[in-house]
């Protein structure tokens, strides 16, 4: 969203979260647990919050969740839109097959059935290209669509002019990319809002919002220094 209301606007983005480089993010599962975000680390990655019926983990930094989700993009069902808008429906009813596509994203699955596989097809194991279950998984694994750069750039500057290398199948997508392969939104659409005039600012916790008696509003943050000292700012 960011990219589309910078054009013709000021626009600023505030991330609670530092901007992690490929060689900040974990090794191991010691560096794992070092890594979750609490009150004594704030700038901790990942961000576990405990629910009556539903656990999250998000990511806190510039890029949010996808610096630590696998990566899978697919098409959701249109069940999942009963409850949405109407136009939206109308859209969905548009469809020939009834799902929501963005045109990237359409255009990619024409070509991943023309080829007759997904990008991720290249990392599945021998195993599971066979159609053998994993043992104790009950269903068939299959190779799904994943954001990840496999090799159209091999240490160069993405479309963006962001640095990306090539994946190597390590699989430390949900811990953060330490290649820098991964497809997060730090190197893709945030770049492109940066371009489009937006101004992106890391370590700003929004404390609350102020409305002024002319009508424009007032953020009160918390900006969390590198090292942990934090400041109020308005």
């Amino acid at each position: 969203m960011a990219a589309r209301l910078a054009t013709g606007r000021r626009l600023c983005v505030l991330e609670r979260g530092k901007e992690w480089a490929p060689g900040d993010f974990a090794v191991g599962l010691a560096d794992t647990l070092a890594q979750f975000r609490s009150s004594a680390k704030p700038d901790g990655l990942f961000d576990y919050r405990i629910g009556a019926t539903v656990d999250v983990l998000s990511g806190n930094g510039i890029g949010g969740t996808s610096l630590i989700n696998c990566g899978v993009v697919l098409a959701p069902d249109r069940d999942v839109f009963n409850r949405w808008p109407q136009a939206i429906q109308n859209r969905l009813r548009q469809r020939r097959d009834g799902r929501l596509r963005d045109t990237g994203t359409h255009h990619a699955g024409r070509r991943q059935r023309r080829r007759g596989r997904c990008p991720a097809q290249e990392l599945v194991s021998p195993l599971e290209r066979q159609g053998t279950p994993a043992p104790g998984i009950a269903v068939t694994p299959r190779a799904m669509p994943i954001a990840v750069n496999l090799r159209r750039y091999r240490d160069a500057p993405n479309a963006q002019g962001v640095w990306q290398a090539a994946c190597t199948g390590c699989g430390d997508c949900v811990t953060g990319c330490r290649v820098g392969a991964k497809n997060t939104l730090d190197v893709n659409y945030l770049p492109l809002a940066r371009s489009a005039g937006a101004e992106i600012f890391s370590r700003m916790e929004v404390d609350w919002i102020e409305r002024l008696p002319d009508g424009r509003w007032r953020l009160h943050v918390l900006y969390r220094a590198d090292g942990g000292a934090t400041v109020q700012r308005r």
